[in-house]
């Protein structure tokens, strides 16, 4: 069962918000523009979460950016082991 938020420690709450990626919740956050940075922060916290049995949530909030970047991001969820909403 996943702990509720109020049962976090203070540093998973500072994981979350530096990285964008909730390992508990298996949910990884995207917002602002898509970019290099973007991209490279999403591959390595996606491809930690596929590693593992599981479905796999993204939270998505940009006004766009890089074609190039995008299409990195999506050709890792295609490519994903587990279901990916």
């Amino acid at each position: 069962m996943k702990n509720s938020d109020a049962d976090r420690h203070p540093e998973e709450h500072s994981f979350v918000l530096s990285n964008g990626i909730d390992p508990g919740a298996r949910t990884i956050y995207l917002f602002g523009g898509v970019h290099e940075e973007m991209a490279f922060r999403f591959m390595v916290g996606f491809r930690m979460l596929d590693s593992t049995e599981g479905p796999i949530r993204i939270v998505l909030n940009t006004g766009g950016g890089s074609e190039t970047d995008g299409y990195a991001i999506y050709d890792a969820i295609a490519m994903a082991r587990n279901d990916v909403t």
